[in-house]
């Protein structure tokens, strides 16, 4: 969350809690060193004030804005991933550094795209070769997360996330299923070919 700047807020906290009350050991002739000892608990609750304090970090905010190309096919070696952000805040970035954290199934062999400077609401493209698991998921969103570190006219060593995601392209079951259909039909094409020869 941010804001314009430093900011104290008065809150009311509501704390339920349950303590001891009292405490009695009775004696037993019968046990004297193992006396019984019996507890009794209270339930309390009170309000106590606190100073929530929020802080801007940083004015300058990142926004993805597409990924290119949407999809990918499960198998696929050395995709090259083009991701367009926008600083959409109000300071500009300096250092920038854009590391990706794909989900499980992707895997990404550069995973750094530096960005010398991003000015207030502009835009800049990211770049990410990946290769994507051959048991990875047709249709399925893949999550990737890009973790922004960078630098702004306040402070130094910022950080912040956004995600974008990439399908799974589901043609890879349909070619291999119309492979094997074609291969089928060529079967069955043979057999009542050589049937034809032995009849006549």
């Amino acid at each position: 969350m941010r804001t314009p700047s430093p900011a104290a807020t008065n809150w009311l906290l509501q704390v339920n809690y349950t303590y001891q009350k009292d405490v009695a050991v009775k004696e037993d002739d019968d046990r004297p060193e193992n006396p019984d000892v019996y507890y009794w608990y209270d339930s309390l609750s009170q309000t106590i004030p606190i100073d929530l304090i929020v802080e801007r970090r940083s004015g300058a905010q990142f926004q993805v804005l597409n990924v290119t190309p949407t999809s990918l096919r499960p198998g696929s070696e050395g995709n090259v991933v083009r991701i367009r952000v926008k600083n959409v805040g109000d300071d500009r970035a300096t250092d920038l550094v854009a590391r990706l954290r794909p989900e499980s199934g992707l895997y990404v062999s550069v995973d750094e795209s530096p960005i010398p400077s991003l000015e207030p609401q502009e835009e800049a493209e990211l770049l990410y070769k990946l290769d994507v698991s051959k048991d990875a998921l047709p249709g399925k969103n893949y999550q990737l997360k890009i973790l922004f570190q960078f630098s702004d006219s306040r402070r130094d060593d910022l950080t912040d996330w956004e995600n974008a995601y990439l399908r799974i392209e589901e043609g890879g079951r349909e070619w291999a299923l119309a492979i094997l259909l074609f291969l089928a039909l060529l079967a069955a094409v043979l057999i009542l070919a050589v049937r034809r020869r032995k009849k006549a």
